[in-house]
């Protein structure tokens, strides 16, 4: 009697276990969301590559230094009408520029979240937007020219995770800005 007493108890507490640990995998603390997001690893991007860009003379000499750099080549130049102490630069990537093209968008390193500034579960407890700070890490040529590189810019990304039966996962991202929220 009493060793089916004692086994009953041993299940009774295996049992308890395996639901409260399959149960804590469905919390998404925003330690999780931040180790979560920085293990996918995403690109950082310059959006909306045109092949021209108005800039002023210290973007331009970043311009310039692409160039040397065999990036993009220059085609033509001209004066901004709108504002006087800019100057409209026409370019081209090169071969070696192309290599960071990702659609329309130029890549400029890997993201690394620095604070996850938000959690919201949607209706139904499968899946979460989160939104958070990063910085750029691994950054490639096209960085300094961007304006990722001011130290003011504060970069913001919005990343929506799903709930599976083995924890959560990444699913997509969006960039998005403060009015968005």
């Amino acid at each position: 009697m009493k060793g089916v007493i004692s086994r009953v108890v041993l299940f009774a507490l295996l049992g308890f276990l395996v639901v409260s640990f399959g149960c804590g995998s469905k919390e998404l603390t925003r330690s999780k969301a931040k180790k979560i997001i920085n293990e996918y690893n995403l690109d950082a991007y310059y959006e909306g590559f045109t092949g021209r860009w108005h800039c002023d003379q210290e973007t331009a000499k970043k311009l310039k230094a692409l160039a040397d750099a065999g990036m993009i080549k220059i085609t033509a130049t001209e004066p901004d009408e709108r504002d006087k102490e800019r100057t409209i630069y026409n370019y081209e990537l090169t071969e070696e520029g192309e290599k960071y093209l990702y659609r329309y968008m130029i890549i400029i390193g890997k993201q690394k979240v620095k604070k996850v500034t938000g959690i919201r579960i949607e209706e139904g407890g499968t899946s979460a937007i989160v939104t958070y700070e990063y910085e750029v890490k691994d950054k490639t040529p096209f960085f300094n020219a961007s304006m990722h590189a001011d130290p003011k810019v504060i970069l913001y990304y919005v990343a929506r995770l799903l709930l599976y039966d083995d924890g959560w996962r990444y699913k997509e991202g969006w960039k998005w800005t403060k009015s968005d929220m």
